[in-house]
C-alpha cells in the first residue's frame, strides 16, 4: 500500500513540500517487504539458547551493508535508500540460515507458511495498483478522495486475500466477530 501510494500519503501527512521523499518511501517500503521474519529472529534465537548467533549474524551482515551504503552515499539519498533492496534481503537470508540451523525448519516449510500471506499481499495491492496505473496514464496523481478509495480497496483486497488463501488469521477474525456478536447479543435492548 505504502509503496504504491507513497506520493499521496506523503502529501497528506507532510504536505507538498515533502513530495521529493516519496521515491525514498517507495524504495524503503519495497525493501521492508523482505523483512517479514525479522521480528521473530531474536525471540527464536533466545528461545533456542542461541543469543550468540545474533552477534555472528551482525558480523556477517553489517560490513557489506556499511560498504554498500558508503559506496552509494556520493550518489545521493535515493542511492543510499536503494541499498536496502540488497541489505534487507541479505539480513533476512543470514537470519534464516541461523534459525534453520537451530530449529530445523526447511526453506520449503517457510515457503508453505508464507504462501497465504503472499496471496493476501497481492490481493491487497490490486486496487491501489490499478488506480495508480490509471492515474499515471492520465498524467495525474491521486487526490485525497482517491487515496481513501484506494485504501478501502486495499482493505477489501486484504479480506478477499485472507478468505481466498484460508490464511490462519481468518479463524481469528471469525472468532473475534463471533465474540463481538455474542457481546452485543447479551446487551439489553
Amino acid at each position: 500500500w505504502l509503496a504504491l501510494l507513497a506520493e499521496p500519503v506523503v502529501t497528506l501527512l507532510y504536505g507538498h513540500q515533502w513530495l521529493e521523499v516519496a521515491p525514498l518511501v517507495r524504495i524503503m517500503s519495497i525493501a521492508a517487504l523482505t523483512m517479514f521474519p525479522a521480528f521473530m529472529t531474536y525471540p527464536t534465537l533466545v528461545a533456542t539458547g542461541s543469543v550468540r548467533d545474533t552477534l555472528t549474524m551482525s558480523l556477517i551482515t553489517l560490513p557489506p551493508s556499511i560498504l554498500l551504503i558508503a559506496l552509494a552515499a556520493p550518489y545521493g539519498l535515493q542511492a543510499v535508500a536503494s541499498t536496502q533492496l540488497v541489505n534487507a534481503p541479505l539480513q533476512v537470508l543470514v537470519a534464516l540460515y541461523f534459525i534453520r540451523r537451530r530449529i530445523g525448519v526447511t526453506l520449503g516449510d517457510i515457503a508453505r507458511a508464507v504462501r497465504p500471506s503472499v496471496v493476501v499481499a497481492l490481493c491487497s495491492a490490486t486496487v491501489p495498483a490499478v488506480m495508480v496505473a490509471v492515474q499515471s496514464s492520465l498524467g495525474a496523481t491521486l487526490s485525497f478522495p482517491l487515496l481513501m478509495i484506494a485504501s478501502a480497496g486495499t482493505a477489501a483486497g486484504w479480506l478477499v486475500g485472507i478468505t481466498l488463501s484460508e490464511h490462519p488469521l481468518l479463524g481469528e477474525l471469525r472468532n473475534g466477530a463471533r465474540m463481538i456478536g455474542e457481546r452485543f447479543a447479551r446487551r439489553p435492548s
